[in-house]
């Protein structure tokens, strides 16, 4: 099993979710605005928003394909966890397999990782080539500061009540390249588009939709994250192995 390629999956959407929070827009577009607001003021506010936000809770559902191996005989459904900045994070990834629904567990503190063995339910050390870890999320270098600015033409679509809080929605796209570095190659779209929800009363983001598809451009998967519980205090331990 590709545990490398399940783990970045499922940290994606928390990726895009930090992408989308914290950028402005690279282009000249016309902002569609709800009265005196506009889509870069929105945006901005959830930027300064996501900084101070220190863990949250995250729902990813799929609907379409996202399959795990070359022979298509495993396929992400879904993931839930936690994430803590600046470097833990711990998830449940649901994976199908030949009809049957497996349940992965992941961990990460630092750099260390921990994935559950897919049979026994034990805990294991994740495999060295892994390669992926949260922190990436913050770093000035490799992370968001890469890809600020990434959205383009974000637009709001309307406001819409998301968990009872009103929130603007907003719509964009982002180019792959700007993408790929912190999603470890896994869109494959050239320019998927983003529609993400940010509360009016706290600018927390709260929804994201991410709408790829395959080469042929006609098979569109999208992935939606649900976010909430920002802030709340989360336990993250490291497994017994």
């Amino acid at each position: 099993m590709r545990f490398q390629l399940v783990i970045r999956i499922i940290l994606l959407c928390a990726v895009a979710l930090a992408i989308s929070a914290c950028g402005g827009s690279k282009s000249n577009d016309n902002t569609a605005t709800v009265g005196a607001v506009t889509a870069q003021t929105v945006l901005a506010n959830a930027a300064t928003r996501f900084s101070q936000v220190s863990s949250f809770h995250f729902k990813l559902s799929i609907d379409g394909s996202v399959p795990l191996d070359a022979g298509k005989t495993l396929a992400l459904h879904g993931a839930e966890g936690d994430l803590s900045r600046p470097d833990s994070a711990q998830a449940k990834a649901d994976v199908g397999f030949l009809g049957a629904t497996i349940s992965i567990k992941f961990v990460s503190i630092g750099g260390d990782q921990f994935i559950t063995n897919p049979i026994t339910g034990a805990w294991e050390t994740a495999p060295a080539g892994l390669g992926y870890n949260p922190a990436v999320l913050y770093d000035n270098d490799k992370g968001i500061a890469r890809v600020l600015g990434a959205l383009q033409g974000p637009k709001i679509a309307g406001t819409e009540s998301v968990n009872g809080e009103e929130s603007y929605h907003i719509t964009a796209t982002v180019a792959r390249a700007d993408v790929q570095p912190i999603a470890a190659g896994a869109v494959t779209s050239q320019a998927p588009a983003i529609d993400l929800w940010i509360t009016k009363s706290h600018s927390d983001l709260v929804k994201l939709t991410l709408h790829d598809s395959d080469a042929s451009g006609k098979n569109t998967t999208t992935w939606t994250l649900d976010i909430s519980q920002q802030n709340k205090p989360v336990t993250i331990e490291r497994p017994n192995v």
